[in-house]
């Protein structure tokens, strides 16, 4: 067993919190309050940190589109649901596929290198690198709202 200093947390909350906390508990193992405690507030503590990472002070700039008005209730209703902000949901998203990318890109060039390497093999023509290219630029429906009273705004500002 470690051997850490430790101090006591003690507080009252809301019977519904306190059976929230502990279903999840029993839920995790029969984990113990010490645990849940810890968790909790490691999770809020680095979720904390990870965002003054991310809003370092850097110039701002805003990203802005017009989906269907029916498409942005569904993204409204979905943040709400998940007690999500509409601007780090966005930038997750666009973050997640720009490193997506950038892994493919990396994993095509490290291909590349092999290939030129290895002088035996022929090159490609390259069109599987532009299907796959025009796959991730393709239009998507609903793309351009049908009306423009339709279409509601969403923006990000970085």
């Amino acid at each position: 067993m470690e051997n850490v200093e430790k101090k006591g947390i003690t507080t009252r909350v809301d019977l519904e919190h306190h059976a929230k906390a502990r279903k999840y508990m029993s839920e995790h193992g029969d984990m113990k309050m010490e645990e849940f405690i810890t968790k909790a507030i490691d999770s809020l503590v680095n979720a904390k940190e990870q965002t003054q990472e991310i809003q370092k002070p850097e110039k701002q700039r805003t990203i802005a589109f017009q989906v269907p008005e029916s498409f942005y209730e569904k993204v409204k209703d979905y943040l709400e649901r998940n007690s999500l902000r509409q601007n780090r949901f966005m930038y997750n998203l666009i973050k997640q596929e720009l490193d997506r990318e950038s892994l493919e890109m990396e994993v095509l060039a490290k291909k590349q290198n092999e290939e030129q390497g290895n002088g035996d093999e022929e090159q490609g023509d390259g069109e599987d690198e532009d299907e796959s290219l025009a796959e991730r630029e393709g239009s998507f429906e609903g793309d351009e709202p049908e009306d423009e009273d339709e279409a509601e705004s969403i923006a990000i500002t970085m």
